[in-house]
């Protein structure tokens, strides 16, 4: 029997493979190995909102407070009506 050979297409790239990744930590309530992860998507994704946002809830959480403040304020920036990133 042949097989094909196939390409898997990642919509967005390496971007949600990190953001998948960071998911899967916070998944497991591992803060401080998903902000690594969130911190790249953001480099591979700067445009995207929810990347900053997610990184922000992060950062709090871990208690680096100036960094979350500089994620929302760029996640409010990106998407000026995400009411959540407003309200952190």
């Amino acid at each position: 029997m042949k097989r094909e050979k196939r390409r898997v297409l990642v919509t967005g790239g390496a971007g949600f493979i990190a953001s998948h990744v960071a998911d899967a930590y916070l998944a497991q309530g591992d803060a401080e190995r998903a902000q690594p992860a969130l911190a790249q998507a953001t480099q591979l994704r700067p445009r995207d909102a929810q990347f900053q946002y997610v990184l922000g809830q992060t950062c709090a959480r871990l208690g680096r407070h100036a960094e979350a403040a500089a994620a929302l304020e760029q996640a409010v920036e990106l998407d000026p009506e995400n009411q959540a990133a407003r309200l952190e």
